[in-house]
């Protein structure tokens, strides 16, 4: 499912987060997000996008430690991947590279600096769609009249037991990734299904909002997000 509460990061006291996430190591698929407190500098900072991988400095257990947040290759270790969640885990050793070949989902992992091989967490994106209508009318009424709506879905995000805190900085990079694609392929949501209610929570953290009827599914705005990586 997913987690950490040891490994804090300024973006998580910023956020006001608290320790749901040490109780669950792993969030798959799709997520009134709260992220007034997040500074554009301190999400800049949190997982900045380099040619080649993204790094975050974590606090916490791993003091000294830096991480690369890189698409998925064959160098890096799925086997050894264990987040709590045999489907999740099963599906990371078995089926991201394929999905991933396929064009279905781009995987992205989170390693250690230090070694390189060992995946701490992982997510995926893809493209996707929502019916306007099952979006908040306060929301919707800002858009087109179309019927459906472009989104980018984070289709899983899990961490490795080993490795408590690390959540949010995949959520983080996850976001900041999906802004970087928004404009040369249009999005104007992200989309995460939430697989139990500790799920939404978390991404309710972030600000993330509850569709129309569902209150697992939850959406974020681009515009929204823009304003956590973009100075005004």
């Amino acid at each position: 499912m997913y987690g950490g509460g040891v490994c804090r990061s300024r973006v998580d006291d910023r956020i006001g987060v608290g320790d749901s996430e040490s109780r669950d190591p792993s969030i798959e698929r799709r997520s009134k997000p709260s992220v007034r407190g997040i500074s554009a500098e301190t999400a800049r900072a949190e997982c900045r996008i380099a040619e080649g991988g993204s790094r975050a400095s974590p606090n916490g257990d791993f003091p000294m430690t830096e991480f690369v947040c890189e698409p998925l290759a064959k160098r890096h270790d799925r086997a050894s991947f264990r987040c709590g969640v045999d489907e999740l885990d099963h599906w990371f050793e078995q089926r991201a590279r394929q999905d991933q070949d396929r064009r279905v989902a781009a995987v992205y992992v989170l390693v250690p600096a230090a070694a390189p091989v060992r995946v701490a967490g992982f997510y995926t994106l893809s493209a996707t769609a929502i019916a306007l209508r099952e979006l908040p009318e306060s929301f919707a009424k800002k858009l087109p009249r179309y019927p459906l709506v472009p989104a980018i879905l984070i289709g899983r995000l899990a961490r490795d037991v080993n490795y408590p805190g690390v959540g949010r900085k995949l959520l983080v990079d996850a976001l900041q990734r999906s802004l970087q694609h928004a404009t040369p392929i249009a999005a104007a949501v992200v989309l995460v299904d939430a697989k139990d209610d500790r799920a939404a929570r978390f991404y309710q953290q972030f600000g993330f909002l509850p569709v129309t009827n569902n209150s697992r599914q939850l959406f974020l705005p681009m515009s929204v997000i823009e304003k956590l990586f973009v100075a005004s």
